[in-house]
């Protein structure tokens, strides 16, 4: 293998390790999660909604 044909492979070596380090990088670090409230819902919960929502049209 010639010299040029060394640094290219070298440099497309380089680009797709990078990708991947990006891409893992973008999904698995800076993933964003979201928050989910995974408490029951109780009858006092819901009737509480509903008096804020009374209280804040009058």
């Amino acid at each position: 293998m010639d010299k040029k044909s060394k640094i290219l492979l070298t440099i497309l070596v380089i680009m797709t390790i990078a990708s991947i380090g990006y891409t893992f990088y973008k999904t698995m670090i800076k993933q964003d999660f979201e928050v989910v409230n995974i408490e029951p819902i109780t009858d006092e919960d819901t009737s509480e909604d509903v008096s804020e929502d009374t209280s804040e049209a009058e």
